[in-house]
């Protein structure tokens, strides 16, 4: 699924993500972290973040949801598209309806690019 080159090593209810570009984990992490505590507070999971490792645990359910979407919008992120705290949160949501989603058809899609430059992108697979 992802060319991202990341070890991933499952103990128990815990998963271990290491990424390997510092920029793009950044981003991914948000500023202060946010997105990783925003991710936490709504999946009940634990995340602890070293350099560019992360350690997930909590329920084995909310660990898998979390790895995948950390790695979907690492990998979004490593494609130039820029990441905030609303898109965090609406692939949040999307994910926990569908686990097997693929975040890149919903966030890489253009809908519409007003006047102003800014692109339009679908929340859901409602809206494309």
């Amino acid at each position: 699924m992802s060319s991202i080159p990341k070890q991933e090593e499952e103990i128990g209810s815990s998963v271990r993500l290491q990424l390997d570009d510092n920029g793009a984990a950044q981003i991914l992490f948000g500023p202060s972290n946010g997105h990783l505590k925003l991710i936490e507070k709504i999946l009940g999971v634990s995340i602890a973040q070293r350099a560019t490792g992360l350690t997930l645990a909590g329920n084995p359910d909310q660990v898998v949801i979390a790895s995948r979407l950390l790695e979907q919008l690492y990998d979004l992120v490593k494609e130039g598209r820029a990441l905030y705290s609303s898109d965090v949160e609406q692939a949040l949501k999307v994910m926990t309806q569908d686990s097997s989603v693929n975040l890149r058809e919903i966030f890489m899609d253009t809908i519409f690019i007003s006047n102003h430059r800014k692109i339009i992108t679908p929340l859901g697979f409602g809206q494309k």
